[in-house]
């Protein structure tokens, strides 16, 4: 059910790919583009890019309601 950015910048290497993801995986609801299933990305980051069209670090994007980024939270995982 997650909201996704239905353009894509001209730069954005996988647009194409993305284009037919769009078709396949989401549907037009309330004048949102929402997915209408799970899917499983390679990293956050190809994940993050998927949903806002454009090349991102979805380790910065992805973030708690309290504002920390996944960076954060996975670099505390690792020193405990």
């Amino acid at each position: 059910g997650g909201i996704i950015d239905s353009t894509h910048t001209d730069s954005f290497r996988t647009g194409e790919k993305r284009a037919e993801q769009l078709i396949s995986c989401t549907e037009l609801v309330e004048d949102q583009l929402m997915l209408k299933k799970d899917m499983v990305f390679s990293s956050p980051s190809a994940a993050a890019q998927f949903c806002v069209g454009r090349n991102v670090n979805g380790w910065e994007l992805w973030k708690t309601k309290e504002g920390e980024t996944l960076h954060q939270i996975y670099r505390l995982i690792e020193e405990e």
